[in-house]
């Protein structure tokens, strides 16, 4: 895991926990303080980093449903939005150190093992 997290805040208490790998083309994205079935859900996504004279950006992208979904999108400037299925609005989030400093990788990595592993689990009882 890289060694610092970035953590971004949106309206109504909407919080995102980016935990990048140290290689960083990946990272583990959770929503939290939101009223949605991904409310502190873990995300394995693809650090895209697109390079524009125009719009500059690093896309956090994961598969949902079979299809690729950006979860996030962030600027250069730490400002982007977030898409969570079956909202029909963007959200926008700007990067909140406070919130950063929250986040602990090591603890994101072991939850997201755990998610997937209870996942499997489940899973196999089907």
């Amino acid at each position: 895991m890289a060694r610092y997290a970035k953590g971004y805040k949106g309206y109504e208490g909407l919080r995102v926990a980016v935990s990048a790998y140290a290689d960083m083309k990946h990272a583990l994205v959770m929503f939290y303080g939101i009223n949605h079935p991904w409310d502190r859900k873990i995300f394995l996504c693809d650090m895209n980093e697109v390079q524009s004279s125009v719009n500059p950006r690093i896309e956090y992208q994961t598969v949902i449903d079979g299809q690729p979904w950006n979860l996030l999108i962030i600027s250069p400037q730490g400002t982007g939005e977030a898409f969570l299925k079956d909202v029909k609005h963007t959200n926008p989030v700007s990067y909140d150190e406070e919130t950063s400093r929250d986040i602990n990788n090591e603890h994101q990595l072991t939850a997201y093992l755990e998610q997937e592993a209870k996942a499997r689990q489940e899973k196999r009882k089907k």
